[in-house]
């Protein structure tokens, strides 16, 4: 969902343009390391919650793409920002 914002609005005014979104997934994954670490104690105590368990898993698969799969934020990321400049 942040995706329209960073790459439409927040990158426009910064000299790197769209080469900027890293800055972006980096902050997420930093916020979704706090989060993830703030849940295992929980987890360990044997909590259950459907919605802590799935910001668990929320958390460790936007860490996982931020590592691992990132290539395709960057060319959507560029895509968005260039047809909101054209507009």
């Amino acid at each position: 969902m942040q995706l329209p914002a960073v790459c439409g609005f927040m990158l426009s005014s910064t000299r790197a343009g769209s080469d900027n979104y890293i800055y972006s997934i980096w902050l997420g994954a930093l916020i979704a390391i706090i989060g993830l670490a703030s849940s295992v104690r929980s987890l360990l105590r044997g909590a259950r919650n459907p919605l802590l368990i799935a910001g668990t898993v929320a958390s460790a698969a936007f860490i996982a793409v931020a590592f691992f799969g990132h290539g395709w934020y960057g060319s959507s990321c560029r895509a968005i920002y260039f047809a909101l400049l054209a507009a």
